[in-house]
């Protein structure tokens, strides 16, 4: 949970009074994989920003972790709700899906104006977005720079979750570190980033603030499980079918005879292709 002294709570009030003073909100969470992006700020800031801040429940659809998903979410958006978007760690590996991410943003951003909302789009990097976007639409970027795990006190053992492998509950928490950069800072990073070939957010701009944040484990918590579960089983899906068509292998689902050629099984029936091994009941199988 987010304290309500520290700096990122003073930065959320002050989001907060922009949003009530008419303006829209764009925010951007960055940091390497594992470092606690997902469930050290972002869950985090929408707990706080829906219990301290507008003193209501969390609404259902306050984020997603799909582009498809994030879409339908604007519709039922109103002023100084937030929508957020924890898509893009798996998203902009590819330039393919990158440009997607970054037109889909595009055409939401119209959106999110003129209702006036707080939106948070996680990434691996800011500069992933599109140069005019992250310069022109990008007020805050909160950056986690650093994850320190939990510590055991007893047998010294640094772990996740609460309880040490070792059975205690005797333990220092762990967090996660994070730095704030508003606009005005964002555009001298990008400056002084024009020419180089690895961009980075260590070019000697001062950052707004910078804090901890321990672990988000709330009611938020079982909501986004499911949806990040939901979500490997479709790029799973996804994959398979990615397979089967650069191999052109048609995948066979009979209950049938198997013939075993080289890398793969092909039914008898109807000559369908599977690269994994068929279903354990499938009955024989021929060696060729």
């Amino acid at each position: 949970m987010i304290a309500k002294k520290s700096n990122l709570a003073k930065i959320l009030y002050v989001i907060d009074n922009r949003i009530e003073r008419n303006y829209d909100y764009f925010v951007v969470v960055t940091g390497d994989e594992g470092v606690g992006k997902s469930r050290g700020l972002f869950l985090n800031i929408i707990a706080f920003w829906y219990h301290a801040i507008k003193k209501m429940a969390i609404p259902k659809k306050c984020f997603a972790v799909s582009l498809k998903d994030f879409a339908h979410n604007l519709k039922s958006g109103s002023k100084g709700q937030i929508r957020g978007l924890d898509e893009a760690g798996d998203s902009m590996d590819t330039q393919e899906y990158a440009n997607k991410v970054n037109r889909a943003l595009y055409k939401a951003y119209t959106v999110i104006r003129e209702k006036k909302l707080m939106t948070i789009v996680v990434l691996p990097s800011f500069f992933d977005l599109n140069p005019r976007f992250r310069k022109r639409r990008v007020r805050l970027l909160i950056h986690a720079y650093k994850r320190v795990d939990n510590k055991c006190l007893d047998c010294g053992k640094e772990f996740v979750g609460d309880v040490c492998p070792c059975g205690s509950r005797n333990f220092k928490q762990g967090y996660v570190a994070w730095r704030a950069y508003n606009r005005k800072q964002l555009r001298k990073i990008i400056e002084k980033n024009q020419y180089r070939q690895i961009k980075t957010l260590n070019v000697g701009v001062a950052p707004l603030a910078d804090g901890i944040v321990r672990e988000y484990k709330g009611e938020l918590l079982p909501v986004y499980e499911r949806l990040k579960n939901r979500k490997m089983k479709d790029t799973l899906s996804a994959l398979n079918r990615d397979v089967a068509d650069v191999e052109q292998i048609k995948v066979c689902t009979h209950d049938w005879r198997y013939y075993k050629r080289g890398h793969y099984w092909q039914c008898r029936k109807c000559g369908g292709k599977t690269t994994t091994s068929p279903f354990e009941n499938v009955g024989d199988v021929d060696e060729e």
